[in-house]
């Protein structure tokens, strides 16, 4: 009861603040003040009152109602009650005597925090997933020793010897992650199938995120890249769930690979023999047009049967690309997939499956965009053939449309002009 009373003499005070080992309280004097500090005079603490900046020896209940004055409480250095100016202060506490425990009662006055309450302040709840996240990894830590101004050090004997101080400040409390995230690690670490190879897997992971970390920032670099941490950790472990290695997964994506270098070759080889053929035609075409007038039939034939193959050859090329992007989606898939089942082997395998899609590009856009300019210009050559030595054959189709279009224009004016 003492101590609650210190919490509510704090909380009703002018100032309060916390200097060395002594809590400095400047309150005025009234009913629940004299009552508190009766409650506080009954505890374990020294304490002198202070009026008019002279030390007294008279009960705060003597003074005038409304009278100020000054409550020292002294030796404020338990470990199972304490009042600090902040959080910050908190950790600090007996050389980091609370980074890995929070004392059984405390108040911090900037916060207006007592322990027994809920809040909703998020440095004081990022403070209290931060000693989860403390307890976890001396857990599944093999060795764990003590250190001033530290929580202790969490070593961790993987490939190599990695030891984390267990030491973070104020700042670091925006990096914590939340409680969800820490129960499905500590859940996923402690699960029995794989107990021993999930542990030994997070601790090579650690070893491999902090072997070249200073030491004195592994814990806060820890807190502010767990994410990245428990993704590779989740990579590892359906490594050695599925029984997979990097070079079982790198020769069975070679077996893929080489599936799709073959759907590419064979969808690109089978059309664009045919498609290459087309601008030849095209070219022979052209050289049989002759300029007789009695043969002025064969030459609009010549045209027709060019400007035919131009639309079957597009045709094919449509087809071509629609088949070598459906290609393209089966690689983004497997991509997509390795990548979300073994990250850390699509990093190694990262090139290969880059240059397998550059494939793709060239025989889905390059190619066909090449092909599609020589046609227009084989097309283009094959009309202008046709010009010259047919000079006026689109004459009659000229006048025909021009009859229709002035018909059209003149049955429009009609229409209008009985509205």
């Amino acid at each position: 009861m003492a101590f609650n009373s210190i919490v509510e003499l704090c909380r009703h005070a002018i100032d309060k603040h916390v200097a060395g080992s002594d809590l400095i309280i400047t309150a005025v004097r009234s009913v629940d003040a004299v009552s508190w500090i009766e409650s506080i005079e009954s505890g374990p603490w020294d304490h002198t009152l202070r009026v008019d900046n002279v030390d007294t020896t008279k009960p705060v209940s003597a003074l005038p109602e409304q009278a100020e004055f000054v409550f020292i409480v002294h030796g404020m250095v338990s470990s199972t009650q304490v009042i600090t100016n902040n959080i910050e202060m908190l950790l600090r506490y007996n050389q980091g005597e609370f980074l890995g425990k929070a004392p059984a009662d405390y108040y911090l006055i900037e916060e207006d925090y007592a322990s027994w309450e809920a809040t909703n302040n998020e440095s004081l709840l990022a403070y209290q997933r931060t000693i989860k996240v403390i307890a976890l990894l001396k857990s599944i830590a093999d060795v764990t020793q003590a250190k001033a101004n530290t929580a202790g050090e969490a070593i961790f004997f993987a490939t190599r010897k990695i030891v984390m101080p267990l030491r973070y400040d104020a700042n670091s409390l925006v990096s914590v992650p939340s409680d969800d995230e820490i129960s499905k690690l500590r859940d996923e670490l402690f699960l029995e199938q794989h107990k021993t190879a999930r542990q030994d897997i997070f601790k090579r992971v650690i070893t491999r995120f902090f072997d070249q970390e200073l030491e004195s920032n592994r814990f806060a670099q820890f807190l502010r890249r767990f994410k990245e941490i428990k993704l590779a950790y989740d990579a590892d472990l359906d490594l050695y769930i599925s029984g997979f290695s990097f070079d079982k997964v790198r020769e069975e994506f070679e077996k893929k690979k080489l599936d799709f270098v073959v759907k590419i070759n064979a969808t690109s080889s089978d059309i664009m023999n045919k498609l290459i053929a087309i601008p030849v035609g095209q070219g022979l075409l052209a050289s049989q047009m002759k300029s007789d007038a009695a043969l002025i039939a064969v030459n609009w034939a010549l045209l027709a049967g060019s400007i035919i193959f131009a639309v079957i050859a597009l045709m094919l090329l449509v087809s071509q690309v629609n088949t070598l992007i459906q290609i393209k989606q089966e690689l983004a898939h497997e991509r997509e997939t390795l990548k979300r089942r073994a990250n850390p082997t699509y990093s190694q395998l990262k090139g290969m499956i880059k240059a397998l899609n550059r494939r793709i590009n060239l025989h889905c856009y390059w190619l066909p965009a090449t092909l599609v300019v020589l046609l227009l210009i084989t097309t283009t050559i094959t009309v202008s053939t046709f010009n010259h030595f047919t000079p006026g054959a689109w004459g009659p189709f000229v006048t025909w449309f021009s009859s229709k279009a002035n018909w059209l224009v003149a049955f429009v004016n009609a229409v209008f002009a009985q509205c």
